[in-house]
Order: structure tokens, then sequence, then C-alpha cells
């Protein structure tokens, strides 16, 4: 099978169907196409980057990989319960304290006191960004054969 470096709308809508009827969240999460991850945690919506794989991607991989709760994850489906993770932890979340660091960071790698890399390191490390990535993971484990069937299902299996 050839790789599709692009989710289709019927990848979206496996997604949909996934986040509808295994994740029990108080509201339904509406998944949108986008060109990046990420979330609106308050909305319970989430936003999927088109693309299977990209950069921050490679990055997160490689934080995750030096966690101590490390587990065998394919990164781009971490990536997508990472979002979900947003949602399912924003009780806990402090967006205004989250923001300051986000933007602290962005200015040090403007003025090239840090590296990209290293600004994504120090982000993925950021409390509600953490968390949100640590409920994805429990997620998984509590739901490994499920996960591995919807990887399966839309093909990121070998990326």
């Amino acid at each position: 099978m050839s790789k599709r470096y692009r989710f289709t709308k019927q990848d979206f809508e496996i997604l949909q169907n996934f986040i509808d009827n295994y994740v029990e969240s108080e509201e339904p999460i509406d998944l949108h196409k986008s060109y990046r991850f990420e979330c609106s945690p308050f909305d319970n919506e989430i936003y999927i980057s088109n693309k299977r794989v990209n950069k921050t991607d490679v990055q997160f991989k490689k934080w995750y990989e030096m966690q101590p709760e490390y587990t065998p994850i394919n990164i781009t489906f971490l990536s997508i319960l990472h979002e979900i993770g947003h949602i399912m932890t924003r009780n806990q979340e402090t967006l205004d304290n989250r923001d300051l660091q986000e933007n602290i960071y962005n200015f040090l790698e403007e003025q090239k006191i840090i590296t990209n890399e290293e600004h994504n390191f120090a982000y993925f490390s950021i409390p509600c960004e953490r968390r949100a990535t640590m409920w994805g993971v429990e997620f998984y484990k509590d739901n490994e054969e499920l996960c591995k069937q919807i990887i399966e299902k839309i093909n990121l299996e070998n990326f």
C-alpha cells in the first residue's frame, strides 16, 4: 500500500466516529481539519493537521521518548490524543500561565537565544501540555487494541 501523506475525508470521519464513541467527554468533541494540531478546550474543538508527519512531530517524538512514562505509540496518533487530552484535562488548565510561558519561549527563539527544538522541548513540558500528552498515553494504554485498529484504518502504521 502506498503512503498517503494527507488525511482523507474518510480518515476524518473515522477519527470523529472514534471520538464520538470511545472518548467519554461531558459534551461532544468536534474535529476539524487544519494546517496544524491545536485545540480550543473550552469550545470542545480539536484541529488536526491534514499532513500526517511534520517537523514538530519529529521533535515531539524525541521529547516523548525521553519521558519516564514512555510507551511506544504512533506519534501522529499521540498528537491526536494529546489534543483530545486538552479537553479532557481542561479543568486543570491554567491557560494564562501556558500562554505566558509560550510567549517567553517564542521570544527566546526569535532572539536566537534558544533553538526551535529547545523551544518545542520547553513547550511540550509546560504543565498543561504535558498533562494532555499523558492523558493521551493513558487512554492509549487503556484502549491499546482499539487505538491500533484506528491507526490501521487511517493508514498511520507506516508513519
